[in-house]
């Protein structure tokens, strides 16, 4: 061989080698953002699966129940959001259902005690999740309890045992169920009920006019009405709801439950290139463009990204930049971000779960 032709094969040696580096770290990315893909879709079935088989078992109440002449507590069913508390917006969901202890799964570190002298009750529970509760680390919890009618100051369902998360109430009903829950939203379906689509507003009663368009098959409703994201069984707590009804009498307390309940989770991608996205300007509160170092791995538009404490709805993408953003979305507050402050994703899941114990209120 002369030099040249070896020049020229180790020449052509290199270039394969180059190749075969290439492919191997492309392929390795590749199989990395796979993986990390579907941590988050086996992540998020878990969760879903768990909040369906909750709601599933759903327990609902016809009447008030009195014991020396207090009401006691019963089987609510509450979706609220602590606005003033909780910047992110972010609803906090519980209610009772039905189920043994196995079918529970409560953490074997809480040693929960099973309430004596409830008679019939023994088999009902009570039934939290909270998203990001302060004091604590971020993710989505679950807190389990036994549902005691007599019991006020301890029960799970009541807003300041939800909010003092330093208590020893707190930590024995509570563990957490995914910490890479970002975001956690739930709509819910009445009689009246007609598109989920959250832009239409609620309507107490609802009439529906219809009319056939001449141009388009079908009929059209004149008067949609959307979803609640708010719901209150007892009907007389919380002033946001439709159905609210101020005072219900103890022979007819008229209770309401939904029919399905819509669930939208988003899980963190667990991938690289989402996960060290980072702003590339300063932005305050009237910014309707975010600018990153980087695009790599960003999903395509429209989608949601996690600022701080804030959800950005973004309609385009160009280069490194994010286009017509909406600001404060998902029931959370404007804000001004800095530099290289973190920008999050996620996948996102949903869920329609019927509820067996549905109950339409009367009036």
């Amino acid at each position: 061989m002369t030099l040249v032709e070896l020049l020229v094969a180790f020449a052509v040696f290199l270039i394969l080698v180059g190749l075969l580096v290439s492919l191997s770290t492309s392929g390795l990315e590749t199989w990395q953002e796979g993986e990390a893909r579907k941590d988050a879709y086996d992540r998020g079935r878990i969760v879903l699966d768990q909040i369906a088989d909750d709601l599933r078992g759903t327990f609902a109440d016809n009447q008030w129940y009195v014991s020396q002449g207090r009401v006691q507590v019963h089987a609510g069913f509450y979706c609220d959001t602590d606005k003033e508390k909780d910047s992110r917006g972010a609803q906090r969901l519980r209610f009772v259902r039905t189920g043994t202890e196995d079918r529970m799964k409560p953490d074997p570190a809480m040693k929960i005690l099973h309430q004596r002298g409830q008679g019939a009750y023994t088999d009902l529970w009570e039934v939290a999740y909270l998203l990001n509760p302060a004091n604590q680390p971020t993710g989505l919890y679950r807190g389990v309890r036994y549902f005691d009618r007599a019991t006020v100051d301890s029960t799970i369902l009541e807003g300041k045992v939800l909010e003092d998360t330093k208590s020893a109430a707190w930590a024995r009903h509570f563990t957490m169920l995914d910490s890479g829950v970002l975001w956690i939203g739930y709509r819910f379906w009445t009689k009246y009920t007609t598109t989920w689509d959250t832009s239409v507003p609620v309507k107490m009663v609802p009439r529906l006019m219809k009319q056939v368009d001449t141009k388009k098959e079908g009929p059209l409703d004149k008067n949609r009405v959307g979803p609640h994201d708010v719901w209150d069984s007892s009907r007389g707590r919380f002033t946001s709801f439709r159905l609210f009804y101020k005072d219900l009498p103890q022979d007819d307390p008229d209770f309401a439950y939904p029919e399905i309940v819509q669930v939208t989770i988003v899980v963190e991608s667990q991938s690289s290139e989402q996960r060290g996205a980072k702003i590339a300007e300063t932005i305050d509160e009237t910014a309707t463009t975010v600018r990153l170092h980087s695009s790599k791995g960003v999903p395509e538009p429209p989608d949601y990204v996690l600022v701080g404490t804030e959800w950005i709805l973004y309609l385009g993408k160009e280069g490194e930049t994010l286009l017509n953003c909406s600001r404060g979305v998902r029931k959370t507050s404007k804000g001004r971000h800095e530099l290289n402050d973190q920008v999050r994703f996620g996948e996102t899941f949903v869920t329609d779960v019927a509820i067996p114990a549905y109950r339409e209120p009367v009036r």
